[in-house]
C-alpha cells in the first residue's frame, strides 16, 4: 500500500455530514476511508467513461453500428428509409 501524503480538506453541510456518517457507521467504515473509497471508485468510473465512449454529439441517443443517421430515420436528401422519395411508412 502506498504511503498517503496528500490531505484534503473539504466543507460539508449538516446535512451531507449526517447522512455520510450515518452510512459510515452502517458499513464499519472510518469517515476518511468511506470518503476516499468513494471519490476514488467515482473518479475511477468517470475516466473509464471518457476512454470508452467518445460519440460525436450528432450521433447521441444512437446504438453503436446504427447505420441509420442520427437525428430522425429520414435520409438528408428526403427519402424514407429504404423507400423512394417522398413515400411515408
Amino acid at each position: 500500500m502506498d504511503t498517503k501524503t496528500e490531505r484534503w480538506s473539504i466543507r460539508v453541510t449538516t446535512a451531507e455530514d449526517t447522512i455520510v456518517r450515518r452510512v459510515v457507521d452502517d458499513v464499519g467504515m472510518s469517515l476518511n476511508e468511506y470518503v476516499v473509497n468513494c471519490a476514488v471508485t467515482a473518479a475511477m468510473d468517470d475516466l473509464a467513461d471518457r476512454r470508452v465512449f467518445t460519440l460525436a454529439a450528432r450521433g447521441l441517443g444512437r446504438a453503436a453500428g446504427d447505420p441509420r443517421p442520427a437525428g430522425g430515420d429520414q435520409p438528408e436528401d428526403g427519402r424514407a428509409a429504404g423507400g423512394a422519395l417522398g413515400a411515408g411508412r
